[in-house]
């Protein structure tokens, strides 16, 4: 019994969540930063067109940060 109601609970926790992805900050230049709206624009088209959970606030992560 306890399986299935653990099973349970963790597929419905993976039904409601969103996933999450980040825009990766690194030194040395380049063009990480260069169109603000794209992530945040995949992320509606992927939710629209494949019904993921993705989330639209793209964080920005220093790569080496924990």
């Amino acid at each position: 019994m306890n399986k299935f109601l653990t099973a349970g609970l963790i597929f419905f926790c993976q039904l409601v969540s969103s996933q999450e992805i980040a825009l990766a900050k690194y030194a040395g230049g380049g063009d990480w930063y260069a169109n603000p709206t794209s992530l945040p624009n995949l992320a509606r088209f992927c939710n629209q067109n494949i019904n993921t959970k993705l989330n639209t606030k793209i964080p920005t992560v220093e790569v080496g940060s924990a």
